[in-house]
């Protein structure tokens, strides 16, 4: 637009030649592939200054459903670089993410008898909330608290809360 934000837009497919188990009958085996599309866009300016402000992300895959256990995936979320203008190198995000478990998982693992405990499984759903502390030109610290509901994306599956804490570092 006018303000010339930066933005990143991805689009890719992925084949691969190796020998994979299919899901429904482990004895034959097929190809894996699939798809994605990415999207970053910074969505304002902080006070006039484009290296801040405010931008969002979309990631979506999808992957074929004779061989891979997971079927497609979704990530959403915000990030603001510089809230404050005491820290400009800082960013605070929040970010949510579904995973869905190919349908044929389930109907192979009933037929082998090999279904947990937990239940069947659908769909995992995570959201994160992380604070970037740019403690120097070359060191980032990054806390973070996140929340996964229906662990491994089983139906009957506990809930969790996962505390982490990320160094980053550039030589």
């Amino acid at each position: 637009g006018a303000a010339r934000l930066p933005g990143e837009y991805r689009a890719g497919y992925y084949y691969s030649t190796a020998d994979a188990a299919e899901i429904k009958d482990a004895s034959q085996t097929d190809h894996k592939q699939g798809g994605w599309v990415v999207a970053k866009q910074q969505l304002t300016a902080h006070k006039g200054d484009v290296s801040r402000g405010l931008s969002g992300f979309v990631n979506l895959t999808v992957h074929d459903s004779d061989t891979n256990t997971v079927s497609d995936m979704q990530n959403i979320g915000l990030v603001y670089k510089g809230l404050m203008d005491s820290r400009p190198q800082d960013e605070i995000a929040v970010g949510v993410a579904r995973i869905n478990i190919n349908d044929d998982v389930n109907d192979a693992n009933i037929t082998n008898n090999r279904v947990d405990v937990r239940g069947l499984q659908s769909e995992e759903y995570d959201a994160e909330i992380y604070y970037g502390i740019h403690a120097t030109n070359w060191l980032t610290i990054r806390p973070n608290v996140q929340y996964i509901h229906h662990v491994g994306a089983y139906k009957n599956g506990e809930n969790a809360w996962v505390g982490g804490i990320k160094l980053q570092t550039a030589f």
